[in-house]
């Protein structure tokens, strides 16, 4: 409605502060695709989890063998059985997907600028739909510096810095 984020159950529409902004963001472009109903929001978290069960693989595949690797994506993938909120459109899957996509970039980036870019990229994305991502971003930027690549540590921890900034500036201005 172009109002911004905002609590729809408070009478007065307050500004919603207490989330960051990426798991919205992301509905409303899906939204936007394939419309507004519960099942379209459900399918993209179960999209984002069918991508993370993938994205464990290939973590899993360059430190196990095949066999474990597969063994491992078949646990994660029965997961959600266990969990009596898997059913609900959570920012959870969609975090997950998006942190795992990032370290796997990263990780495998050794003389691939774009790919470490797009990695650290996409966790402060994570961040942005999570908050807790900004310890993922915090891990990037010590084995960055730890792996003598200390100018891309420096600017993800700008990156990180400024997105939070931004972040609590309009929660302060709101």
């Amino acid at each position: 409605q172009g109002l911004g984020l905002r609590y729809l159950s408070h009478p007065e529409l307050r500004p919603a502060t207490k989330y960051p902004p990426g798991f919205p963001v992301l509905l409303a472009g899906w939204i936007k695709l394939f419309g507004d109903s519960v099942i379209s929001m459900k399918i993209a978290v179960c999209l984002t989890f069918v991508g993370a069960v993938g994205v464990t693989w290939l973590i899993a595949s360059r430190f196990l063998n095949l066999w474990l690797a597969t063994i491992v994506s078949l646990v994660i993938s029965t997961s959600s059985i266990f969990v009596s909120y898997s059913h609900q459109i959570l920012s959870d899957m969609p975090y997950t997907f998006f942190s795992l996509v990032a370290i796997y970039l990263v990780v495998t980036s050794d003389s691939s600028l774009p790919r470490l870019w797009i990695g650290l990229g996409l966790s402060i994305w994570a961040f942005l739909i999570r908050t807790v991502g900004g310890t993922l971003v915090l891990a990037f930027v010590i084995y960055l510096f730890l792996s003598k690549r200390r100018r891309a540590s420096l600017v993800l921890l700008t990156m990180l810095v400024g997105v939070g900034l931004c972040w609590s500036l309009r929660n302060r201005l709101e």
